[in-house]
Order: structure tokens, then C-alpha cells, then sequence
């Protein structure tokens, strides 16, 4: 039989006015999406920001490479930290030594006059005590309700040791695991931070001397944990480990890369001031690679992006790099990034002009391109080493500071992504001491909206670091005055009406006087889904004491958990 024909029915005018409608109400629904997410609206644009042209955006080419198989390694907890031996503390001592060196030579041929605009009348910020139980009136909008405070001991005492100087403390926290470590520690709770075992970090690493890092992908569970080397016997350039963990720390991937592993020229260099940053695909590590050694040469910037669920699968890949030779030291927003990575540098700080120069970078993750913005922001004092912030000894905590940046942040305000970045600036240009300067922009258009600087007229501010949770934002930073020893200091940004940028508490003084002429260079906030917990230290009789602070606009800390001093002074 043959088949029977198909006709095509005609269209009909209500066909296509449902075809209209349908057409119609699909913009509408893109359009509320947009709307409401402006990182949707970047990813169907594919360009970041909408108003930066051809003529002011710039790109940088990416570069790849490959890493060489991992290693499994498992944790051996201990009850107590190891002791450094003679030869750790020398190799770590010499280190410092190199790389400090090395980092003061930037100053040279750089203008640095006083440019700096001074600050306005009633914008200084000072902390204030908050005694324990006390409920915050409403004045003050529920600011801090508890803090909670603990100080690690460690071993061996080592006074007047630069490594014992030196904390630079990082946390990771997961679920109930908290995974903390320092320049000679790492430490790991399974409860919250009540109860603590330590991890040698030299156990698989004979020549890891200082810098760490350490960030959590709540998505895979993975902990993601940094460590710096010395330089290598018979070589010069130094190298670094890469552990990753899907088990709660207790066993470790462990990748090891050194600079000539990424450009065999780059075999007299070593990696130094590392930053890891996630977004939900990828980790991002941004390092600046100094010449080994003395002296001083132009630092070439690296930023490495990493695949996590690469990562996750214990195997050697490729990975994604840039590098550039021009700008201070870039460094990613810690805190906040999805889909597209910012970063920020201080690119010239104005010298004679009432304006300097900031860059701003962004990397989304649909690409492998690196793009950036200048920005003229106002005028800083150029600073490298030359901050005065005297305490109580005699000490200078700020001889070593420089304006890198010490923390970048991406979180949602009123509706619309707000990216801001912290640094450090010495006295200068109407400022009787060093302060942390910062800028804020907007996430779609990269325009300058803020500078949420703190400074004080009697006191020191230093070493800034943030973290978003929701449409707040955490902070943890050092403040030094002639009358105390240092302090470490925390608080919530978007203070009370009529109050300053930030509300600042007091989380601990140090025990004794100092007269050390260094300190660290970074400290960490990260969100744990309550609120913020912000590392810190101290100084105390055997040296820097390390500790944890959770805070926020709630009572956020559990009751299991350690209490405050009997004395009821959280300053102490």
C-alpha cells in the first residue's frame, strides 16, 4: 500500500502569537536573571567590565604547563608540636634574611614624596574593649555579641628568633575540621577548633622554611594546603608544596613545583608571598618570584590556575599560568569569587600627583585570558620599609612593611558586587602614622566607589585582612601603639549611622613589651557559614602566640567551646 502524504499545515495567526509569547515571556525571565545576577550578565557579554573599551582593557596571554605525578603522604598527629632543629632554625633564619633583602631593594629610583591626601576630621578609627555578655546596645546594631579567643602553644621557646617572629598564620575550615598553620606549625581540630593535634610540616618537606597557606572547597571537601621552601641544596631557586586533602586532613595528594618546572629560565628564582583563592571550579595561587639572593632585580608576578577537580583526582595535569614583570605584587580576592577572579595591585603610588594608579585584574573562569584596568585612585606614600609604628619596648612592627596587598574581597552590597583590596602605607602626607589604605569598586563597571581606609590619630594600623559573609564583611588587622605592646583587632565593616567604616574591638593585647623590628607579613579571615574566624598573634614571653578569634553580628561560638579569661578582658 502506498504511503499516504504528509501535508504541512499552514501557519495560523494564533501560532504565531503564541510563538510570540513564548518569544516574549524567554527575554523577560533572561531578563530578571540578569538583573539579579551581573556575573550572568558578564558571562553572556563574555567581557568584564561593560564599560571598559578597547582602548583602556588590556589582557595578558596565558601560559601552560604541567605538573609531575603526586605523592601520597598521611598525616602523623602529634599531641604537641615538634621542636626546630639548629639546622631548621638557620635555614629559615638565612631565608628570611634573603628574601627580606631582596623585597627592600624595590625601593630604589622610586619617588617618594608625601603626596598622600590627608584624611578627613572624624574618620579616625580606634578599637574599644567589649566585655564578655555584654549585650551591644542598639546604637552599636548588634555589632559583636562574643568573641572567642584561644592561644595555641608551641615549642621550642626561641626569643628574639626572627621564625619565632614571624607567624603569618592561615586557616581552613570544613564542617567541623579546622586545618591552621604558621611559619613552623600546622595544627588540626576535628572538633571545632576545642581540641588540637599537630602535623610536622617538615616531616615531608626536609627544606620547607616558612610561608603557608591554606583555603577549603566546601563543593569537594577538599582542604588545599601551601607550603614555602628554602632554597634547594645546589641550586638556586627554592620550591613549593601543593598538599590537597578529601579526607579531613588526614591523608595528602601532594604535588611539588619548583619555577624551573614552569620556564627552565626561571632557575634562579624562588616564590614568595603566596595567596590561595577559589572560585567554584578552580584554585588560584598567586606568588611573586624574587631573584635569589641579595640585592635586587625586577620581580616577575606569577598567578597559576589550577582545575579542583584535577586536584581532587590525585594525577599529574596541566594547568594555566600568567606572569608579568610590571606592578608591585598582585594578589587575588581571598573571599567571595564564583565564577570570575579578581585581583588587585598597587601600581604607582602618585608620587608628586594628587592621584595614584591601581590596577585591577579579573580571570573568568570561561576563559584563559587575564584582563586588567587602571585605575587613579587618591595618592598613597610610597611605602617599602620605611613605616614607624613604635610599641611599647621600643620595637618597630612595621619595619618590614611594604604596600603590597594584603587581602581583596568580592561580596554583594545592595544588590550589586562590590570588590575591595587592602594595603599597607607608612606615616606620612597628613597621616601621623601608618595605615591600611583600601579601595572599593564595582564589580560591573569597575568604577572607584570607596576608600574604607583605617588609621588613627594616636596609633598605628597594619596588616589588614577580610572576609565576606553574605552582604557583610570581616576584619582582622594589628594595631600598634607607643603605649602597648601590638595588638590584634577584629570587627564588621558598615558600622552604625554616623560612625565610621568599620567598628573595631580589641580580640587580644600581647603579654609583654617588644623591641622586635619585624612581623609578618599576612594573617587570614575566612567565613564559616556563622559568621568569621580571623587568625591572629601575639607576643608572649617565648615568642609569637598564635590564636584563633570567631566573631559576629551573633552570638556565634558554641558553649562547648573554650570561654573567655576569668578577668573578663578580652584584651588579654
Amino acid at each position: 500500500m502506498r504511503p499516504s502524504r504528509r501535508f504541512r499545515t499552514p501557519w495560523q495567526p494564533r501560532d504565531v502569537a503564541v510563538l510570540a509569547a513564548v518569544f516574549a515571556a524567554t527575554l523577560i525571565l533572561l531578563g530578571f536573571v540578569h538583573a539579579f545576577d551581573p556575573q550572568a550578565r558578564l558571562e553572556a557579554q563574555q567581557i568584564l567590565p561593560l564599560s571598559a573599551g578597547a582602548g583602556e582593557r588590556h589582557a595578558i596571554a596565558p601560559q601552560f604547563a604541567a605538573t609531575a605525578s603526586p605523592q601520597t603522604v598521611a598525616s602523623a598527629f602529634m599531641t604537641t608540636p615538634q621542636s626546630l632543629t639548629p639546622a631548621q632554625l638557620e635555614t629559615s633564619l638565612v631565608d628570611f634574611d634573603k628574601l627580606s633583602s631582596t623585597w627592600a631593594g624595590r625601593r630604589t629610583g622610586v619617588i617618594t614624596a608625601n603626596a598622600a591626601a590627608g584624611p578627613r576630621a572624624g574618620t579616625e578609627i580606634e578599637p574599644r574593649d567589649l566585655p564578655p555578655g555584654l549585650a551591644p546596645t542598639s546604637e552599636e546594631s548588634n555589632t559583636v555579641a562574643r568573641f572567642l579567643h584561644r592561644v595555641i602553644p608551641l615549642a621550642p621557646s626561641a626569643v628574639g628568633l626572627a621564625v619565632r617572629m614571624v607567624a603569618e598564620p592561615s586557616v581552613a575550615i570544613g564542617d567541623s575540621v579546622v586545618w591552621l598553620t604558621g611559619n613552623w606549625f600546622a595544627a588540626r581540630s576535628t572538633d571545632g577548633g576545642v581540641n588540637w593535634t599537630y602535623v610536622n610540616p617538615y616531616a615531608d618537606f626536609p627544606t620547607f622554611t616558612s610561608d603557608q597557606d591554606a583555603v577549603y572547597d566546601p563543593h569537594r571537601r577538599l582542604f588545599l594546603w601551601y607550603r614555602q621552601g628554602a632554597v634547594l641544596p645546589g641550586r638556586l631557586e627554592n620550591s613549593v608544596k601543593l598538599n590537597v586533602s578529601g579526607d579531613g586532613a588526614a591523608s595528602w595528594c601532594s604535588y611539588t613545583l619548583r619555577p624551573s618546572d614552569v620556564d627552565p629560565a626561571w632557575n634562579t628564582l624562588q616564590f614568595d608571598y603566596p595567596h590561595l583563592a577559589l572560585t567554584e571550579d578552580y584554585l588560584y595561587i598567586s606568588s611573586t618570584l624574587l631573584v635569589t639572593g641579595a640585592g635586587f632585580a625586577t620581580p616577575r608576578m606569577m598567578l597559576f590556575r589550577m582545575s579542583l577537580d584535577d586536584l581532587a583526582g590525585c594525577s599529574a595535569f596541566r594547568y594555566v599560568y600568567w606572569t608579568t614583570d610590571e606592578g608591585w605584587s598582585w594578589t587575588p580576592v581571598e573571599n567571595g569569587a564564583t565564577t570570575i577572579m579578581y585581583l588587585g595591585d598597587t601600581l604607582d603610588a602618585g608620587g608628586a600627583d594628587p592621584t595614584g594608579t591601581f590596577r585591577v585584574y579579573w580571570q573568568p573562569e570561561w576563559t584563559t585570558e587575564l584582563f586588567y584596568v587602571d585605575r587613579s585612585v587618591p595618592a598613597w606614600t610610597f611605602t617599602e620599609r620605611t613605616g614607624l609604628c613604635p610599641v611599647l619596648g621600643g620595637g618597630n612592627p612595621c619595619a618590614r612593611a611594604d604596600e603590597r596587598i594584603t587581602s581583596g574581597w568580592l561580596r554583594d552590597r545592595n544588590g550589586r558586587g562590590e570588590i575591595g583590596f587592602l594595603w599597607n602605607v607608612r606615616e606620612g602626607g597628613g597621616f601621623p602614622y601608618p595605615y591600611i589604605d583600601a579601595v572599593t569598586f564595582d564589580e560591573e563597571t569597575l568604577s572607584v566607589t570607596g576608600r574604607p581606609m583605617l588609621w588613627d590619630s594616636k596609633c598605628a594600623w597594619q596588616y589588614g585582612a577580610t572576609a565576606p559573609s553574605g552582604d557583610g564583611l570581616g576584619i582582622a588587622a594589628f594595631y600598634f601603639c607607643p603605649s602597648q605592646p601590638p595588638a590584634h583587632v577584629i570587627g564588621l565593616a558598615d558600622g552604625p549611622t554616623g560612625q565610621s567604616k568599620w567598628a573595631m574591638f580589641y580580640s587580644r593585647v600581647g603579654e609583654v613589651p617588644t623591641s622586635t623590628l619585624i612581623w609578618g607579613d599576612y594573617i587570614r579571615v575566612r567565613s564559616d557559614g556563622r559568621g568569621y574566624v580571623a587568625t591572629g598573634y601575639t607576643m608572649g614571653e617565648d615568642g609569637a602566640e598564635p590564636f584563633l578569634v570567631s566573631f559576629g553580628r551573633s552570638l556565634l561560638v558554641r558553649q562547648e567551646e573554650q570561654p573567655l579569661p576569668a578577668d573578663g578582658n578580652p584584651r588579654h
